[in-house]
């Protein structure tokens, strides 16, 4: 509510989204289903960033952002999530590690306590439950997790024909009261 059609694309540029959104029948007047239930996990992830954009909260939550996204799609999701976040304090809850590793912070869970703190960097090289995790994930080695690195392009689904509400991505993008 409250935002215009403009700031709702701009969002989507901003996201990483707007030429994706393009190659729907209808662009941002597509029906995508009520809280985008005919998305796929990774577009509904780029829209809720969008979202998040749109609104430019200085704080910004993101609970398991790349939770069932692919490689490709989780890495693309991680650049838009570095643009979201430029400039704002956040908190980034994820079980998957990849999701962390450049966090200035990582508080490391166990049981609900903490039982590490530090940076990636640090929390490979010394003993202790993020070293496990990291080395049962990877074996010790190091993803290339820059922006550089070529990933595999993720394709976006047809729309599909069976969407059972009048939402569209231009109502459904700046919609509140949903999770980012």
């Amino acid at each position: 509510p409250g935002a215009g059609r403009e700031d709702a694309i701009e969002a989507a540029r901003a996201a990483g989204i707007d030429d994706r959104i393009a190659l729907f029948p209808d662009g941002y007047d597509t029906l995508v289903g009520e809280r985008g239930m005919t998305l796929s996990g990774g577009q509904r992830q780029f829209l809720s960033i969008a979202r998040a954009m749109l609104r430019n909260a200085p704080i910004v939550i993101l609970d398991e952002p790349t939770t069932g996204l692919d490689a490709g799609t989780e890495s693309m999701v991680a650049e838009a999530m570095h643009r979201l976040t430029r400039n704002r304090t956040t908190f980034v809850i994820a079980h998957r590690l990849t999701t962390v590793t450049s966090a200035d912070r990582i508080l490391v869970l166990e049981h609900g306590r903490v039982v590490q703190t530090g940076t990636h960097e640090q929390l490979v090289l010394e003993p202790g439950r993020y070293r496990e995790l990291w080395t049962s994930a990877f074996g010790g080695v190091y993803p290339d997790t820059s922006a550089n690195n070529p990933q595999k392009i993720m394709s976006w689904p047809e729309h599909r024909d069976n969407a059972t509400s009048t939402h569209t991505f231009r109502e459904w993008l700046p919609a509140l009261g949903t999770q980012e």
